[in-house]
């Protein structure tokens, strides 16, 4: 459908993102960007991603001023527009713990041990059912 997932890692757009919620963001070009709208993009020459919202658009210098909804202060460097993601679309809260966990060590291994448990959970039935033949024979008075 076109979004990109990401999970949110830090309080800085709360309440509107808390931690642990999974934000879908819709790439979108500066020009599709507003005033109030909460964006993702990478901060400065880090592969971070950050979403904050917009509090200004500097046309002239193609760049957006950002602020985390929990943040006192706007961000300290202005957004150039070609670090833009897109803008967020929708979330949903939680879900990212899931995706934060699985990705950790134990998350792996408890992801495996589970997949591990219902292909067992399907195979021990069929090792101990009779065939057709042994149940006709089963039935059958010596």
């Amino acid at each position: 459908m076109g979004y990109q997932v990401y999970a949110v890692l830090t309080a800085s757009m709360e309440p509107s993102y808390p931690i642990g919620s999974v934000i879908m963001v819709q790439p979108a070009t500066p020009a599709d960007i507003q005033v109030g709208d909460a964006m993702t993009f990478s901060a400065g020459n880090f592969e971070a991603l950050v979403t904050h919202r917009v509090i200004e658009i500097d046309a002239e210098n193609r760049q957006f001023i950002t602020k985390g909804d929990n943040n006192d202060n706007m961000d300290f460097a202005p957004v150039p527009f070609d670090n833009v993601v897109g803008k967020v679309a929708f979330s949903v809260p939680i879900l990212g713990y899931i995706s934060l966990y699985i990705k950790s060590a134990k998350g792996i291994l408890a992801a495996g041990g589970l997949i591990i448990i219902i292909l067992l959970l399907f195979i021990i039935p069929e090792i101990f059912k009779k065939e057709p033949e042994q149940e006709q024979q089963a039935k059958e008075p010596k």
